[in-house]
């Protein structure tokens, strides 16, 4: 997300009304984040924990992610790599074109999806949990941009959706081919009694 610098540079727009902008699309994105939750960010791998969690850490660093923090006994892993990554520059552009719109709508003339996502930081936390059969994998996606923050910002948190889609679907691609053949599937009801 960038804000448009001549806005700014005019003082058409003052850092508390890009601070609201930044809010009214976290919102919004939230509520898409949240619901696309166990059709997106949740799968349960039929395989037990410390494989699972093995095999996450280096699917992060297969899709050229460094690992922040691991901790094999709880199953969870922090990855942290600078936007797009884990997407290509092409699946970055498929991203604004699908949200540029939205964020225009929401936020307001001034704020647009830039091409280049320079100064964002993406982390992407793993959480792996153990099942009576297999274990259950959630991914949470988080964004910063720590020059923006320097100068009073308060730019978005949420991942736009798009990007959380097709990252998601790279991860659990990546995770299925290194368990070399061990099921990946939606989380059913039934895998909630663990």
């Amino acid at each position: 997300m960038s804000v448009l610098v001549a806005a700014l540079l005019s003082a058409c727009v003052s850092v508390p009304e890009v601070n609201q902008s930044f809010r009214r699309i976290d919102r919004v994105w939230a509520l898409e984040y949240q619901k696309m939750e166990t059709s997106v960010r949740v799968r349960v791998v039929d395989d037990e924990f410390l494989s699972v969690v093995r095999a996450v850490r280096d699917t992060f660093l297969e899709l050229g992610m460094p690992i922040n923090t691991l901790n094999l006994k709880s199953g969870e892993i922090s990855a942290i790599c600078d936007a797009p990554t884990p997407l290509t520059s092409e699946e970055w552009l498929t991203v604004v074109e699908t949200e540029k719109d939205r964020v225009r709508e929401v936020g307001g003339w001034y704020m647009s999806l830039s091409e280049k996502p320079a100064g964002y930081v993406l982390t992407v936390n793993a959480k792996v949990k153990s099942l009576k059969q297999g274990s259950v994998v959630v991914l949470d996606y988080s964004l910063s941009h720590p020059e923006y923050s320097a100068m009073g910002f308060q730019p978005a948190k949420y991942a736009p959706p798009a990007a959380v889609r097709i990252g998601s679907f790279k991860f659990w691609t990546s995770l299925e081919k290194r368990l070399r053949g061990k099921q990946i599937r939606l989380q059913r009801s039934t895998d909630i009694d663990a």
